[in-house]
């Protein structure tokens, strides 16, 4: 029954937890689309990032004081896998615990070599962005392709529709569903 126009979650909604996490605003990229201003390295005058403010073991001792049987972060931010130490310490700590999963925006230009000792890396959704204006499309996929084989879930390939790059959006489209 519905009280006060409530509309209850489902039980295994109300032992989840559901975080969304913007990182840092770090980002490899100068997209001018983008309307997020990023930054591609620490300076004085610029974005810090969240590992500034507390260190990786405190955010870890904080994540597991959560208590609820599953915990899906939703991680946003510039490219999350730029300061590559302490997002791979991150993961490492967390994903032994099988309550974390991890939803991951990025735009795929990162080593899969470099996390591939991350442990239930299934546990891993990836959001990869292609951007034509940043990188040309053959090394952006193969960097992708990389990225599943290492075992990471690649859940969805996007890419920026306009004007310019239709064609170039309907090449991309074609070959993500072949591969």
């Amino acid at each position: 029954t519905l009280e006060n126009n409530s509309y209850p979650l489902t039980p295994a909604l109300q032992k989840g937890l559901r975080i969304t996490w913007k990182l840092s605003r770090w980002c490899n990229y100068d997209c001018s689309y983008c309307g997020v201003m990023v930054f591609s390295r620490r300076s004085a005058e610029q974005q810090a990032h969240a590992f500034d403010h507390y260190p990786v073991t405190d955010w870890i001792a904080a994540f597991q004081r959560l208590q609820k049987e599953k915990v899906v972060v939703k991680v946003l931010g510039g490219e999350p896998f730029m300061d590559r130490a302490n997002w791979k310490q991150l993961l490492a700590g967390l994903l032994p615990d099988p309550r974390f999963e991890f939803d991951i925006f990025t735009n795929g230009s990162w080593n899969a070599d470099y996390f591939k000792d991350l442990p239930h890396k299934e546990r891993i959704g990836l959001i990869v962005s292609y951007h034509g204006t940043q990188t040309d499309f053959e090394p952006w996929r193969a960097r992708l392709l990389k990225i599943r084989d290492a075992g990471f879930n690649v859940y969805s390939v996007v890419t920026v529709l306009a004007p310019e790059n239709v064609a170039e959006a309907e090449r991309f489209r074609t070959v993500m569903v072949e591969d």
